[in-house]
């Protein structure tokens, strides 16, 4: 979660499930009026490979979506937020096959302006 200075906040999260693959989201926080509603800023491109979950914690490998996220405001008032999301490959040329060392999410950042 990111807070400005003026007290207007974004909380970050990763939207999942058998409707949503995995995508990045916010909703925004005031004091004065309250939570705004979840806003999808970065569409999941593709399902979970099976290959970026962690196998001590399940034999499915199951991912853990969401661990690695942040939010922080600037000098001006913005918040920059960043999330793990499935984004799409910069270059047909960089998909690497099933099984390689890299898996297939990423890292989301978007700015937003509370």
């Amino acid at each position: 979660m990111g807070v400005t200075s003026t007290g207007k906040a974004a909380i970050v999260f990763s939207v999942v499930g058998e409707d949503f693959l995995p995508s990045a989201a916010y909703a925004t926080l005031d004091a004065a009026t309250g939570a705004g509603p979840s806003v999808i800023t970065g569409p999941g491109f593709a399902p979970d490979d099976r290959f970026s979950g962690y196998a001590p914690f399940s034999a499915s490998r199951v991912a853990r979506w969401g661990d690695y996220s942040a939010a922080v405001a600037d000098e001006d008032g913005n918040l920059w937020l960043a999330i793990e999301s499935i984004n799409p490959p910069l270059r047909p040329e960089t998909q690497l096959p099933p099984g390689a060392l890299a898996a297939n999410f990423g890292t989301f950042i978007t700015e937003v302006k509370p």
